[in-house]
């Protein structure tokens, strides 16, 4: 296929991890973007998440069958 061309696509670990001066990492350029934690940071909190999850849908159903026994 003729006009087709190829263009560098890193991986990314974090959405502005892009160089030159989107890199969150680099020490030397001042960051002011906000947003949500990439995934190299989210992967530590998985079990945080699960966790809370879990105790969210326990308090869930012992809500739901409170309000069962109102009714």
């Amino acid at each position: 296929m003729s006009g087709v061309h190829s263009i560098e696509d890193p991986h990314l670990l974090h959405l502005f991890d892009g160089d030159p001066i989107l890199n969150v990492y680099n020490s030397e350029v001042i960051n002011l973007s906000a947003g949500t934690p990439g995934p190299d940071l989210l992967k530590r909190c998985v079990e945080m998440f699960k966790h809370a999850t879990e105790h969210r849908m326990v308090n869930t159903v012992v809500q739901s069958q409170q309000l069962a026994l109102c009714v």
